[in-house]
């Protein structure tokens, strides 16, 4: 136990170098030094116990725990925690632009191709995500009118 080994020399020595101050003291003094001392060794041998057995229970526990399987996620179902977490950020971030409603078979700006043919040209040719294209797109969508966006 770390420090038991001082403690000890140090009541020792403190002991000793009391034994000259000991020799002027009456017989009632020294013996109520006497158990006073006694009573120290007693103490401190008290707590090194007490540390030994908390020391000897950390160590059982620190065994136990070595002894049961590691439990590590593996490559893919990290990979699928976070393409779950991107598909539910995804969905709070369309719901919050309105793009839940996002029909994508409507004309954009009237024109003869669809919103969603719109989106994807700006995904391909500005190499943007599907939702900040439709953010883009959606005030031009020609259902808007009629509560569908793009």
């Amino acid at each position: 136990v770390p420090g038991a080994k001082h403690a000890r020399k140090h009541i020792h020595n403190s002991v000793e170098s009391m034994s000259a101050f000991v020799e002027q003291m009456t017989k009632k003094e020294k013996e109520e030094m006497r158990h006073e001392v006694e009573e120290a060794v007693e103490a401190v041998q008290k707590k090194h116990d007490e540390v030994e057995e908390i020391v000897e229970k950390v160590e059982k526990i620190e065994k136990e725990v070595q002894k049961q399987p590691a439990v590590e996620e593996t490559a893919e179902e990290k990979a699928r925690k976070e393409e779950k977490k991107e598909e539910v950020v995804e969905e709070m971030v369309e719901e919050s632009l309105g793009l839940e409603n996002w029909c994508g078979g409507c004309k954009w700006r009237d024109m003869g191709f669809t919103c969603d043919k719109r989106v994807n040209w700006m995904m391909d040719q500005y190499h943007v995500t599907e939702v900040a294209a439709k953010e883009a797109n959606i005030q031009h969508c020609s259902n808007k009118k009629r509560g569908l966006r793009g």
